[in-house]
């Protein structure tokens, strides 16, 4: 970190990098940034073993830091708020609060009342907001309320999170079918229902056995417990969160599904010590499983080079150590069972050796949603998108989101052309045909219909080691390719995994032979009488693939104009391109011509 240090001695920031001075997202976003390396930071200096540890050179920059910004306006209770209310109101708290825990016995009285007093300027009350914000600003209220020693604001906590722990039945939360859902449509159990896990864990654990603990006489808590099995588990695979109820988070290089997966397990660690009874003894055992099968060391690990939510504490590694030496606690072994959401159209099912998840959108479940330039190009994962999991731990990791071709997605029929950002981002189906039904808890079988361009009815059928996936009525007007995708793999680099079609493997790496393209260069027409029409026809012969150039020039009269270019096949208009009055316009047909 001696790259960024001193720089709010002379350019009002603290880090470089983050110079806090954009009046807009960006600036607001930094101000999180600025308190997340802070907080790095002061775990460095209070963490034994570290390089930083009880160094007063780091100390004093730390506190240095943390009085330039409060004094500079950059978080305090006159700052104003620029750019993205989260930031004020929960990114930068919740980083600016950890920090404050951790750099408590090296402040006076006066710094602590002023910087507690600016996140209780942004987050003044716990019963606000719903879902995964409403349990964040909880804790924030309650880390405050015990900085400030403000038992009346810490009294007010349990009884706001009790709100969100109930079923509901519309908008944000759990539903009674496990499913779980942010921003009033969007399946979010791996993003905001990961938020809702990871910040309630910690709370719960801090206030137990006091006269402010989540704990209530009707034993509402134990309804979030049930969520850890309910809601949690079925999407959880090689340590790895399934991306279809991840919504806009996949499209977060630092954020990949074995990172959200191994954020939930560490906080299901934490919740076994508040669990009693059967779900304690079943938490305990699906923990255990991990942790056995963490082979690449993922759960207790957090790579650096990417802002991370919620990283690895101490106690998560002492607390997993102890559960896997205890010989008591017998690990589950794979998951087994056919999962059923529908008020979020999502489908999962387990067997010994592989799992399915099938993401779908209906009246109940909206497309994607797109929010601070997040997840533009998410246009076909609820169309049908069918996931395979199997002993391929890298296969939806390993940066796939950043280079998979988002209109080729496996179960999906779509019509294919250059689709804009946001392509029917928060759309309603169209259609109630989404859902299924199920067969002994092990079997399913789903039926689909989407018109996303092109469209199909899709049938899937999930068996005992295998699926099988039915296409009917597919139909397109748009005069685009329409393709249906089976799988889009990812090759390794050596080439040493391999495709079968038919039971016939492929070669990969080997692309199919082209033809060269054909070009027809410009024809020239002229026409020295005014009024007088002139035609002119081409005809070439048809090609199966390659390129086929086009160009032509036109001269015309700068009003009352018309020039029509066609494309015919047979008798049959393919594609044509008018100008009238200098005004161009495309057509696609299907009539003679």
């Amino acid at each position: 970190y001696e790259d960024y240090y001193n720089a709010f001695m002379t350019a009002h920031m603290v880090f470089t990098d983050y110079p806090m001075t954009a009046q807009n997202k960006t600036g607001s976003s930094q101000r999180t940034l600025t308190y997340d390396r802070l907080k790095s930071l002061a775990l460095a200096y209070r963490t034994k073993g570290c390089e930083r540890f009880e160094d007063q050179q780091t100390r004093d920059l730390i506190v240095a830091a943390m009085d330039f910004m409060y004094d500079d306006n950059k978080y305090s209770t006159t700052s104003g708020s620029v750019g993205n209310w989260y930031d004020w109101e929960i990114g930068t708290p919740l980083r600016y609060l950890d920090l404050l825990v951790l750099m408590y016995d090296e402040l006076d009285a006066e710094q602590i009342e002023n910087f507690t007093a600016s996140v209780d300027h942004y987050s003044p009350k716990a019963d606000d907001m719903t879902g995964a914000n409403r349990i964040w600003k909880c804790s924030l209220v309650a880390e405050n309320s015990i900085l400030r020693k403000d038992a009346e604001k810490l009294a007010s906590v349990a009884p706001a999170v009790k709100k969100e722990l109930g079923y509901v039945t519309s908008s944000d939360g759990f539903y009674e079918d496990g499913s779980y859902i942010q921003h009033t449509y969007y399946p979010y159990t791996g993003g905001y229902g990961k938020a809702f896990i990871v910040t309630m864990a910690p709370m719960v654990a801090v206030l137990a056995g006091t006269d402010y603990a989540i704990q209530y006489e009707d034993g509402a808590e134990k309804m979030f417990f049930n969520a850890v099995f309910d809601s949690y588990e079925p999407f959880l695979y090689n340590t790895g969160m399934m991306d279809m109820v991840r919504n806009r988070e996949i499209s977060r290089a630092g954020g990949q599904d074995h990172i959200a997966g191994r954020q939930v397990i560490r906080a299901i660690i934490t919740l076994t010590d508040a669990m009693e009874g059967e779900q304690k003894a079943r938490a305990l055992s699906m923990v255990k499983y991990f942790l056995e099968q963490d082979d690449r060391g993922y759960i207790f690990k957090d790579d650096t080079g990417f802002f991370l939510e919620y990283y690895v504490a101490l106690p998560h590694i002492l607390m997993g150590k102890e559960i896997l030496a205890d010989n008591s606690i017998q690990p589950r072994g794979p998951l087994v069972g056919y999962y059923k959401f529908p008020s979020m159209d999502r489908v999962v099912q387990h067997t010994e050796n592989y799992a399915f998840g099938l993401a779908m959108c209906g009246w109940n479940a909206r497309t994607y949603e797109v929010v601070n330039e997040e997840g533009k190009n998410m246009w076909h994962t609820a169309d049908g998108m069918l996931y395979l999991y199997n002993t391929d731990e890298e296969k939806y990791a390993d940066n796939f989101w950043g280079t998979v071709d988002h209109q080729r997605l496996p179960g999906t029929t779509v019509d294919r052309y250059n689709k804009s950002s946001n392509f029917r981002s928060g759309a309603t189906n169209g259609s109630d045909i989404v859902g299924g039904t199920d067969l002994f808890d092990l079997y399913g079988a789903t039926a689909f219909e989407i018109s996303n361009g092109a469209h199909s009815k899709k049938s899937y059928f999930f068996f005992d080691d295998e699926a099988v996936l039915l296409g009917s009525d597919i139909s397109s007007t748009s005069g685009n390719p329409v393709e249906t995708i089976v799988e889009n793999y990812k090759a390794n680099l050596d080439l040493s995994n391999t495709v079968s079609v038919d039971g016939k493997v492929q070669q990969l790496g080997e692309a199919p032979e082209q033809p060269d393209p054909v070009e027809y260069k410009t024809l020239m027409i002229a026409s020295n009488t005014a009024g007088k029409n002139t035609s002119a026809t081409r005809s070439f012969a048809e090609q199966s693939s390659g390129t086929l150039t086009l160009e032509y020039d036109a001269y015309f009269p700068d009003n009352a104009n018309f020039l029509s270019v066609s494309l015919v096949s047979g008798d049959q208009l393919v594609t044509q391109l008018i100008v009238r009055d200098n005004t161009l316009a495309y057509r696609v047909s299907t009539s003679g011509s």
